[in-house]
């Protein structure tokens, strides 16, 4: 890290670089999404800048909600974690990652049909990019012996995208589903 000689890293979830940054006592990490952290190099400098990017940190950010409610799903707090997902989404109501966070809280509590409503609004905002959430639909679709609606989830995952982890997956559910 030290031969950037840069104030600010915008690194991905993953990348080894970010894992030594997150290490290194020199640059503190001052905003994490679901795609990757902003770092700040530490610094009399920076110290400003630092202090304000905190006090703007989760408490009133979509995502801020959303890493509570992983948080509490984590520890089996459903309800609570429901709580913080909606007050996610009075935020931002177009976030379909909350939505889809949304239906799988309720699929973990076994409220198929409030499940598919969710999963139904995350693939509505993100129709071709969300697999995961036409699959999570798909998956709600079967366990409530609503099969065609399932394998019309299916096929559109394999049509979009089918060489993917998901597509795949896909693929061998409609297999299934066929017998």
């Amino acid at each position: 890290l030290e031969k950037y000689q840069v104030n600010l890293l915008l690194l991905d979830d993953g990348t080894p670089i970010r894992k030594e940054a997150e290490k290194s006592a020199q640059w503190e990490k001052i905003f994490r999404d679901i795609v990757g952290a902003l770092f700040i190099k530490k610094s009399p400098e920076n110290r400003h800048i630092i202090d304000s990017v905190l006090k703007l940190k989760y408490p009133n950010t979509a995502f801020g909600y959303f890493s509570r409610a992983f948080a509490y799903g984590k520890k089996g707090m459903l309800n609570e974690g429901i709580k913080e997902l909606k007050a996610g989404l009075l935020i931002d109501p177009k976030e379909p990652d909350l939505h889809n966070a949304l239906g799988r809280f309720y699929n973990a509590k076994h409220e198929l049909d409030n499940a598919i409503i969710y999963y139904k609004k995350a693939v509505e905002l993100e129709p071709e990019r969300f697999l995961a959430a036409r699959r999570n639909l798909a998956v709600a679709y079967e366990k409530k012996g609503m099969f065609k609606e399932a394998m019309d989830e299916y096929e559109i995952i394999v049509k979009l995208n089918p060489e993917s982890n998901t597509g795949l997956k896909a693929k061998k559910s409609i297999q299934r589903l066929k017998k």
